[in-house]
């Protein structure tokens, strides 16, 4: 039986296929002193992560300030960008709604401080991942960062998926260069197919692919069903029992599984994932 290769369902490992026109336009927003501010958005698991990822490989990573989203960061202001700045909140304590204000505006003004200290010694790029996940004063601070950067010495980073919340849609009217990441076409399926499982794709497996709207996280996890099936068996031949497959081996597999959460944005349970991930109407599951 053939083995995937070793991968992190954030996309970390994942072969980089399919991308290229939307890593060279990042590389020349990267070098372009006028623009500022970037935006990566898309679906869950299309690809943004992996592009960030690879994009970053040729930057020393002291000029890197990476900035996670997350939903239990929501109702902490400024709290993303205090940990990943090392920034001291102390004598800001939140009480009612006026100091809660005065801290927001005493914290905002350290974070500036600080990513102006770390931008005069070298050009530092401020990346936030999971931009949905910012709140609105998290944002305000993050999009005012370049500002206290001389010659575009400071560039701000986003990516994220449109939703609910306006937060993706600020970064979005914010930004010097937008990119809108779809699913991969019908050759970078095949290439990922090969290059993830070691093995020819069949017409079988590029269907399957094409299953998925060519979102690369989702045919890694259908390559991952049809390479687990014993002999014979055809039940990973097709998307909606790919996810069964992947249900059944939650409890095994719950690293993967919270990976899979952090990609989807949100908690879910096994009726949210066949909610989400099925794609061929009136398949049952």
């Amino acid at each position: 039986m053939s083995t995937m290769v070793e991968l992190t369902l954030d996309g970390e490992r994942s072969p980089f296929v399919g991308r290229a026109d939307e890593l060279a336009r990042l590389h020349s927003w990267r070098n372009d002193s006028a623009s500022r501010i970037a935006s990566v958005v898309g679906d869950p698991g299309v690809g943004k992560s992996r592009l960030l990822s690879e994009l970053l490989r040729g930057i020393a990573p002291s000029g890197v300030v990476r900035i996670g989203g997350s939903p239990d960061l929501e109702s902490q202001p400024i709290r993303p960008l205090l940990e990943a700045l090392d920034v001291d909140s102390a004598g800001t304590d939140r009480g009612d709604s006026a100091r809660s204000a005065d801290a927001r505006f005493v914290l905002h003004e350290r974070v500036l401080d600080a990513v102006s200290a770390r931008s005069f010694r070298r050009p530092l790029l401020l990346v936030a991942d999971d931009a949905q996940w910012l709140d609105t004063a998290t944002l305000g601070a993050l999009l005012a960062c370049p500002d206290v950067g001389e010659g575009g010495s400071v560039k701000v980073l986003l990516s994220g998926r449109r939703g609910p919340s306006a937060i993706v849609d600020g970064a979005v009217e914010a930004s010097d260069l937008v990119v809108e990441l779809a699913g991969l076409d019908a050759s970078s399926l095949r290439d990922l197919w090969e290059l993830s499982t070691g093995t020819p794709a069949s017409p079988q497996d590029l269907v399957l692919a094409d299953e998925v709207d060519g979102n690369p996280l989702l045919v890694l996890e259908a390559a991952r069903a049809t390479l687990t099936a014993g002999p014979g068996d055809t039940s990973g031949r097709s998307a909606a029992s790919g996810l069964d497959a992947l249900i059944g081996r939650l409890d095994e597999r719950s690293p993967a599984a919270a990976g899979a959460a952090a990609v989807l944005g949100r908690r879910f349970t096994a009726a949210d994932i066949v909610e989400l991930l099925t794609w061929r109407h009136g398949a049952s599951t």
